[in-house]
């Protein structure tokens, strides 16, 4: 189960592991206990039910309109089967769907990716919840791992999701115009590529993220490859007026509530996100971050990216609301440059492919039918006068590779030369390698560290001192001997 884990599997797994603790939380939101009772009339009666039964003032009117109609059954089978935990449950499902599929569409090494998602992770939670905002959240991601799918070269048709899953998304929740928005934005990015690059994604972008295209452009091809992005997107504008119970009137919903001047004052995340909020931090941290390496990036600038961070990062600083959408649109464009930034200087930590080794011996591994990898070797000094012979690197990689511990004593032996200890002690007993000594300076100029002491006998200090540095110095080669014993005589 884990022969083929290698250090970036387990930190993608230990990510994947631990993001949930991120968005788990209480679920306190009065829109949950809204969602649910409206979830729970139309299943009691079969259909939708349009008259409100929940406002005082205005109750028995059919004026409202349950755009997230096909939602709230979601949100009551998670409630009715696990209670609060299934509510909890259900976000951080959500969640994880939302941030697997940026993932899938972030650019760079395994650790790269784990370092943004967890900072967009940390940023978006703060509106997790048991809410059909979160299904936007999801459709939204996907709609990004399409434009971007698009861009890096892949199939045309894989866009043809986009009409079916926008008539999902009108029925599931109001938030359908965060996809028609990225999609507008993609748009108006090609066509502003096209125009300064006379190319739909700009070369050195393109040589980025390993796009092969051809040397000289064709504008044709160019605005062929926009008229192929634009279809399945007009399919879907003319589908979602008519597929949903409420016909074309749904297409208002968007509009009224952004129009409601009294949300901003009643309505906490109507109003523009601050920093005096901790949590609010991640998501400033987040925007800052993406606009700067697109600045310091700016040889390879693709105005796709410019016009969508632009616009997501306008509405999430002007309602606190869309912080989630905004943080799913920037770390896309953050993972990219960042790459970009790390490999131009240098700074590319790839994918590891060596695997944990396997505890079974190599005979036991050939008998399972599993290939055998011998262990790499270096040649190592066996003795003086003896030829090189070949040992494992280290006693340690040859008890991984399942060696006997008697050959891994005798690599030992080889590697530290202690065959040779009796020869160098004998040796150096004898004297054959005895080095003469050097004189000790204090800073390295010739000044010895204990100078020769000077005669306290007045007239012969200087006669005295001179002749032992002489007699010390003779002895230091060797010869010090006679001279010795000439001064003790003449003293």
């Amino acid at each position: 189960m884990f022969r083929n884990l290698t250090i970036s599997r387990t930190l993608t797994i230990i990510l994947w592991l631990l993001l949930p603790v991120v968005g788990l939380r209480v679920q306190n939101d009065p829109d949950v206990w809204w969602q649910l009772r409206s979830g729970e009339q139309n299943l009691a009666a079969g259909h939708i039910m349009q008259a409100d039964q929940f406002s005082y003032t205005f109750a028995g009117s059919e004026a409202r309109l349950q755009h997230e109609w096909l939602a709230q059954p979601v949100l009551v089978a998670f409630w009715r089967t696990l209670g609060h935990v299934g509510l909890s449950l259900y976000a951080v499902i959500c969640g994880l769907l939302g941030m697997a599929m940026l993932y899938r569409t972030m650019h760079g090494g395994p650790y790269l990716k784990a370092f943004i998602t967890v900072l967009g992770a940390t940023s978006a939670s703060i509106f997790w919840g048991a809410r059909p905002l979160m299904l936007s959240f999801i459709l939204a991601a996907v709609t990004l791992w399409l434009a971007y799918g698009y861009l890096r070269g892949r199939s045309v048709w894989r866009l043809w999701v986009l009409p079916p899953m926008f008539v999902l998304w009108i029925n599931l929740h109001g938030g359908w115009p965060q996809g028609a928005l990225i999609l507008m934005a993609a748009a108006a990015g090609m066509v502003v590529n096209v125009i300064v690059f006379r190319r739909v994604l700009p070369p050195r972008a393109a040589a980025a993220l390993g796009v092969d295209q051809p040397d000289t452009p064709d504008l044709r091809a160019e605005i062929r490859k926009i008229a192929l992005f634009l279809a399945p997107c007009i399919a879907a504008a003319a589908l979602i007026p008519f597929l949903n119970p409420y016909g074309p009137q749904l297409l208002t919903v968007p509009i009224d509530t952004i129009g409601f001047d009294f949300q901003p004052i009643f309505i906490e995340e109507w109003r523009a996100p601050t920093l005096a909020r901790i949590e609010m931090i991640p998501f400033f941290a987040t925007v800052t971050l993406t606009a700067l390496v697109i600045v310091l990036d700016w040889r390879r600038i693709n105005f796709v990216e410019v016009i969508m961070v632009a616009g997501a990062s306008y509405m999430a600083l002007t309602s606190a609301r869309h912080i989630a959408f905004a943080t799913s649109i920037a770390v896309v464009p953050l993972s990219i440059h960042l790459a970009n930034l790390g490999a131009d200087r240098g700074i590319r930590i790839g994918r590891t492919t060596r695997v944990t080794p396997s505890p079974r011996t190599p005979q036991r591994r050939a008998d399972r039918g599993h290939r055998v990898r011998q262990p790499d070797v270096r040649h190592v000094h066996a003795g003086a006068g003896q030829p090189r012979q070949r040992a494992a690197r280290t006693p340690a990689y040859r008890r991984r590779c399942g060696a006997p511990p008697h050959q891994a004593a005798a690599a030992i032996v080889q590697q530290l030369e202690l065959r040779r200890l009796p020869d160098l002690l004998r040796a150096r007993l004898s004297g054959v390698h005895r080095r003469p000594r050097r004189p000790v300076s204090r800073l390295h100029m010739g000044v010895h560290r204990h100078p020769p002491r000077r005669s306290g006998l007045a007239g012969r200090s200087g006669e005295v001192g001179r002749q032992q540095r002489a007699d010390r110095a003779g002895d230091s080669a060797g010869r010090g001997a006679p001279h010795r014993a000439g001064v003790v005589d003449r003293v």
